[in-house]
């Protein structure tokens, strides 16, 4: 590569800096062929996606205690007041200030999708759009017939208001101190669109900006 390179020229490599060692690998080569260099993304999985999650989880190990495990239910007032959650067969009650809904879509298990959509966790109204989506309408009406058209349902999803609460057919809060973000939102086709992870983090910073984090 270095015979080819004049200084004003930028070297764009393949998703090749690895995980553990990305940004090491990064410098040297920037130390080694005095150019700018650039890696592009890829496909799903990503290394870059990787290494954006692994060091997004180790600052959250540093401000929180983490735990794991699927809710199987919660207990409300005016908001959430705590979550029951399985951890390895034993059940635990989670109690928070505030919440943040960050379950994704169908692959991250934030909607169902059996005889009719629902969001997973607390039952929240799912909407296509501006339009909410009863819980009587079969999943076969959000199907185009035509393959390559846009498919109703990959842009179901929660709706929130401005300050990323999920909100009722009314416009109101569903609860107080549970916020969404993400592609649990409704409004948009990441497949087409090719908005997913700017949506993710733009709501992310919202709900964090908002004070549902706080």
């Amino acid at each position: 590569i270095k015979s080819h390179l004049t200084t004003e020229q930028v070297v764009v490599l393949p998703p090749v800096l690895g995980v553990e060692n990305a940004e090491k690998n990064h410098q040297s080569l920037l130390g080694e062929l005095k150019v700018k260099v650039i890696e592009q993304l890829s496909a799903l999985p990503s290394s870059t996606g990787m290494r954006l999650q692994k060091n997004m989880q180790k600052k959250l190990n540093e401000v929180a205690e983490v735990v794991s495990g699927k809710v199987t239910g919660f207990t409300t007032d005016t908001g959430i007041q705590s979550l029951k959650v399985d951890m390895r067969g034993e059940e635990n009650e989670v109690v928070a200030k505030n919440y943040l809904l960050a379950t994704g879509k169908y692959l991250g298990g934030g909607l169902k999708h059996q005889q009719h959509f629902s969001e997973s966790v607390f039952d929240l109204p799912v909407f296509n759009g501006a339009d909410a989506v009863s819980k009587d309408r079969p999943m076969t009406h959000l199907l185009d017939p035509v393959a390559s058209n846009s498919q109703p349902f990959m842009a179901l999803g929660l709706k929130v208001d401005a300050t990323g609460h999920p909100v009722c057919t009314n416009q109101k809060q569903v609860y107080t101190n549970l916020a969404a973000c993400g592609h649990v939102l409704t409004g948009f086709d990441f497949t087409r669109d090719r908005c997913g992870f700017g949506v993710s983090i733009g709501s992310g910073m919202l709900a964090v900006k908002s004070g549902v984090l706080s």
